[in-house]
C-alpha cells in the first residue's frame, strides 16, 4: 500500500475547501433549527478522512454532536501525532489542545474558539479484512483521536472488507449515537 503522507501539500486545498463546505453545511442545518447535538458529521474511506479532520477541528467548538468513521484513515496523522508530542507543556490536555490547533491551521480556519472541556464523542469502525485500507489505518486513527482527548470507540469487524457490516456495524452506530452523542429527540429531528 502507498504511504498516505505522501505529497500532503497536495491535499491541502482540497481538504480547506471541503472543510469550508462541512462548515457552510452545519451553519445550514444550525440556521434551520437543528441543534448541535443532532448534527452528527461522518463518512466511509475517503470521506471518512475528510470528516475526520472536520470533526478534529470542530472538536471541541459545540458544533456538533458526534462523529461516525467507517473503513477510514486520518490525513497528515504524523504530523498531528508530531504537534501532540512536542507541546512544551506536559500536560496532556494542553498537548492534544495543540494537536488540534495545528489541525485548524492546516485548513486555515483561524476562527477563535472557546474550546468545551467535553469534546465530541466518536465512532470509528473498520473491517478486520479490509483490502483497500488495512485494519492499522482505523487503528492508528483511533488513537490519535484518543491522543487529541476525544472518546472514541473503536470496532473491528472480523470478516468484514472495505465496507460496513449490517446488521452489526450499522446497529452499533445507531447505539453509539443514542448513548453517547446526546442526540435530542424533537419533532424537528423526527422529520429530518
Amino acid at each position: 500500500m502507498q504511504d498516505r503522507s505522501l505529497r500532503n501539500d497536495k491535499k491541502l486545498p482540497g481538504l480547506r475547501e471541503s472543510f469550508r463546505e462541512v462548515l457552510a453545511l452545519i451553519e445550514n442545518e444550525r440556521r434551520a433549527g437543528i441543534s448541535a447535538p443532532n448534527i452528527i458529521l461522518g463518512g466511509l474511506s475517503n470521506g471518512s478522512a475528510m470528516s475526520l479532520i472536520c470533526a478534529i477541528a470542530l472538536g471541541g467548538c459545540g458544533f456538533i454532536g458526534g462523529f461516525v468513521g467507517l473503513s477510514g484513515w486520518m490525513p497528515f496523522q504524523k504530523e498531528i501525532e508530531q504537534h501532540i508530542h512536542i507541546s512544551d507543556d506536559d500536560s496532556s490536555a494542553t498537548k492534544a489542545a495543540d494537536g488540534r490547533a495545528y489541525v485548524r491551521e492546516l485548513l486555515q480556519w483561524d476562527t477563535v474558539l472557546e474550546e468545551q472541556v467535553d469534546l465530541m464523542p466518536i465512532f470509528l469502525g473498520h473491517g478486520a479484512v479490509d483490502e483497500k485500507l488495512p485494519l492499522a489505518s482505523g487503528e492508528e486513527a483511533s488513537r490519535t483521536m484518543s491522543n487529541l482527548g476525544f472518546d472514541v470507540e473503536w470496532r473491528p469487524y472480523e470478516g468484514l472488507g472495505h465496507w460496513y457490516k449490517i446488521p452489526d456495524e450499522i446497529d452499533d452506530v445507531v447505539s453509539f449515537v443514542n448513548q453517547k452523542c446526546r442526540w435530542e429527540a424533537s419533532d424537528k429531528t423526527a422529520s429530518t
